[in-house]
């Protein structure tokens, strides 16, 4: 497993990533409604009629709750790989957080990379993806030009069955013409892009991608049948991959980690944070899907966390298990300090 991410949040505030993330979360993209439903394309029919399967726009979290770009934090490191540990604590903390009225409807997997802390609550729970199946689609796209095998320069060729995916953010992409791989790429992430997505799918071959989850140990997780299921400790461990650069490189880690911190919804693990933490996630929405999948940069050690829920754009729950996880691990509850 590669590591060596230790100089990445050093790298990140010293050398100009960071104003670069900050004016992504605000670029001026022609955002009609960033919309987290994955799309129908190939493996990836919706379990609902096309009728219903309606998605709202993509929002903010409320003044206070975190929603602004990450900001200036002290650099925490990635340490080595440990074994992990798990906290009979912390899962009493996420349980709390759940309460009786969701119970058996969430689903959350921790893992702390510094010390090897986990917890995880009904995290082989199976669930439809939703748009969280993208950071997968992401890890295949990071790890092929990792290989020499892709080049984000190269240009997208959409076709109209791609086109007729979009729900009104391929404008943030630059239309449907002159994009790139990496503009894809970057839309897709930023404001979950679905005819990209959709796009760069064909390009990889869906079962490839299942095969590079499988490299990765994960067995439950697939975005090449017809109910796309995830779960949380699978959805944890794509994005442990891609914040420790395993199988993509410094390189790859650090644009994954600049994607991640500017995606544009933020109202779910985000918004249970304190606003000083700088926190990189993706979220995936549809009827009876609300979820997200983040690393958090917590004064103790960068943390990976997956919540994974069947209620409706259901964001209360993310938010509370989000909060209680945070508190559980910070028992000071203290801030980051600015960097000198």
């Amino acid at each position: 497993m590669s590591r060596g991410a230790d100089s990445f949040w050093r790298l990140f505030f010293g050398s100009g990533l960071f104003a670069l993330a900050a004016s992504m979360a605000t670029l001026s993209f022609v955002v009609l409604g960033a919309m987290d439903a994955p799309p129908a394309g190939p493996g990836l029919v919706q379990p609902v009629s096309a009728a219903t399967a309606v998605e709202t726009p993509a929002t903010t979290a409320p003044a206070g709750s975190a929603a602004a770009p990450a900001p200036r934090v002290s650099s925490p490191t990635v340490e080595p790989a440990v074994q992990p540990t798990r906290s009979l604590a912390l899962e009493a903390a996420i349980r709390a957080a759940i309460g009786p009225a969701h119970q058996g409807n969430v689903s959350v997997a921790v893992h702390r990379l510094s010390d090897g802390t986990t917890a995880a609550v009904g995290a082989g729970q199976v669930y439809y993806a939703a748009s969280t199946f993208k950071l997968a689609v992401l890890y295949e796209a990071l790890k092929r030009r990792a290989a020499g095998e892709l080049d984000f320069a190269e240009q997208m060729e959409l076709t109209a069955e791609d086109i007729a995916e979009d729900l009104g953010t391929l404008g943030s992409a630059g239309g449907d013409h002159g994009l790139t791989v990496g503009d894809c790429v970057q839309a897709m992430v930023i404001v979950s892009d679905n005819s990209c997505a959709v796009a760069l799918m064909r390009r990889f071959d869906e079962g490839a991608i299942d095969r590079t989850l499988a490299g990765l140990g994960i067995e439950d997780t697939s975005v090449n049948t017809y109910d796309l299921p995830a779960t949380a400790a699978d959805m944890a461990r794509v994005m442990e991959a891609l914040v420790t650069g395993e199988g993509i490189g410094a390189g790859g880690r650090d644009d994954a980690m600049r994607l991640l911190l500017a995606q544009q919804t933020r109202v779910g693990i985000p918004a249970g944070l304190p606003r000083d933490v700088a926190v990189g996630n993706k979220t995936g929405n549809y009827p009876g899907a609300t979820h997200d999948v983040a690393f958090v940069a917590a004064p103790s050690g960068l943390y990976v966390i997956a919540i994974l829920t069947g209620g409706d754009w259901a964001w209360e729950p993310v938010q509370a298990v989000s909060e209680a996880v945070y508190r559980a691990l910070e028992p000071h509850g203290g801030e980051l300090a600015a960097l000198p």
